[in-house]
């Protein structure tokens, strides 16, 4: 549970901010002419609206902190309004995040990364160093391994940190999307702009000018890696699929076809998969690779239960849900109330894999880490429950049993989209208390798919 003394610190470091250089600040005002201000009667409605919309529609916003420690720190946040007429947009994003990050829901947040909260986004220049947080206590530039100390005269270590405490979710799964993208939005959305000043802790500095920045798509591909949803190749003789995205179920079907012909063509009887970069997709579509690796009955997900209201009546009618339970027992749903829960599949049964002519049975080593998320976390989960493969790498970026069926809400007044979730999962194993992430069965920190490679060559 976070504690709602949190919001001073918060909003004392992310208030009335100026930029270092005459450049940064004819940036910033530039920027924020473009994304504007709200009148702060306007920022109240929508963080009320934003707050009534989670409790109708969000399987439970309050389940990993209480209702009376959300409204405490919502109010402190308000009150740093109440003395000025209008507020800057960008502003109004980061004390949203601040509030939404309570929740502890990774699928739940402004969808910060969007054109409506940054206007002209491919066309922006980013603070291109990656970073890496090291003990919670220090900052460090990747590419030079320094110590940084200050970025443009702040505490390198507090923006990252406040930074971290704008995302939700599991704590590395934060720590990664703020090492690779999330990080320099923020700076963009603090106002700190190019050119950038570091200072590190030997006593050197560097100056990063505009034209040495990086665009958002750069960012981006920090994170994904790559924007193919799938792939398969050897390297040094092994074959390694890479999963990235839980999407495409005919592509996927195809390279897992002719990957595990020249598999058992080979007679290679030891497998790689990567889901380190996999953020979700559609978990049926984690099937069509399990038909292939496994014959053991599975299920990815034990239960799923839904927070009744006319969007997830909606989004269950789209499945023809009503055709399959029949019209009765959907029709006790249709006047929900604020705390209507379906436990609409009871339990899922467990699947049977298909045959496949081309089915594999060597070795299966999966790697995970904290960008596996979403769907690929129940694939994870499934691996692991299932002991179908040996998991690789580091924790997964969520927690076994979480929040799920993401869905856009936009705020009425500033325009800005809000993602919230209106389901919850019970893993595979069907525990209700499991609260943890995934583990690997191998945990290691350095490269997992260098460490697999040479643990296969011995």
């Amino acid at each position: 549970m976070k504690s709602i003394f949190k919001t001073l610190i918060v909003i004392s470091i992310i208030c009335q901010v100026g930029c270092k250089e005459k450049q940064s600040k004819q940036i910033h005002d530039a920027y924020n002419e473009t994304l504007g201000k709200i009148a702060v009667h306007d920022a109240i409605k929508d963080m009320e609206q934003m707050t009534h919309i989670l409790e109708q529609r969000h399987y439970n916003p309050y389940l990993h902190q209480s209702q009376e420690t959300h409204d405490q720190f919502k109010q402190n946040v308000i009150g740093q309004w109440i003395d000025h007429d209008s507020i800057m947009l960008s502003q109004f994003c980061l004390d949203m995040m601040s509030v939404l990050s309570l929740i502890e829901d990774g699928h739940t947040g402004l969808q910060w990364f969007t054109t409506d909260v940054l206007p002209n986004r491919d066309s922006l220049a980013f603070f291109p160093v990656t970073t890496k947080y090291i003990h919670n206590s220090s900052l460090t530039h990747m590419e030079s391994d320094k110590s940084i100390e200050t970025i443009n005269g702040y505490a390198a270590i507090d923006l990252y940190e406040d930074a971290l405490s704008l995302l939700s979710g599991e704590k590395q799964y934060k720590i990664n999307l703020n090492n690779s993208l999330f990080f320099a939005v923020y700076l963009h959305l603090r106002g700190i702009f190019p050119p950038y000043e570091i200072s590190y802790s030997d006593g050197l500095s560097s100056m990063i000018n505009a034209n040495q920045t990086i665009n958002f798509m750069s960012l981006y591909m920090r994170l994904k890696g790559t924007l193919t949803p799938h792939s398969f190749e050897y390297i040094e003789g092994i074959p390694v699929i890479t999963y990235n995205s839980a999407e495409d179920h005919d592509g996927f079907e195809l390279l897992l076809s002719q990957a595990f012909s020249e598999i058992k063509e080979s007679e290679i009887k030891t497998l790689i998969i990567d889901i380190r970069k996999n953020s979700g997709g559609n978990s049926s579509v984690n099937d069509v690779l399990l038909n292939y690796i496994t014959s053991t009955p599975y299920r990815q997900s034990s239960k799923r239960l839904w927070k009744i209201s006319e969007v997830s009546i909606s989004e269950l009618e789209s499945r023809n849900i009503k055709e399959y339970y029949g019209h009765d027992y959907i029709k006790q749903y249709q006047s929900p109330t604020d705390s209507t829960i379906l436990d609409f599949l009871g339990g899922e049964e467990l699947i049977t894999p298909q045959w496949k002519k081309d089915k594999y049975d060597g070795e299966v080593y999966l790697l995970i880490g904290p960008g596996t998320y979403s769907s690929a976390n129940m694939l994870a989960d499934a691996f692991k429950t299932y002991n179908i493969g040996t998991l690789v790498g580091q924790p997964t970026g969520e927690r076994v049993n979480d929040f799920g069926e993401q869905k856009i809400y936009i705020l009425p007044n500033s325009q800005l989209p809000i993602s919230y979730t209106i389901a919850y999962d019970i893993g595979a194993d069907g525990d209700p208390n499991h609260l943890s992430t995934v583990e690997p069965d191998i945990e290691v920190d350095q490269d997992a798919l260098q460490y697999t490679l040479g643990l296969i060559k011995k």
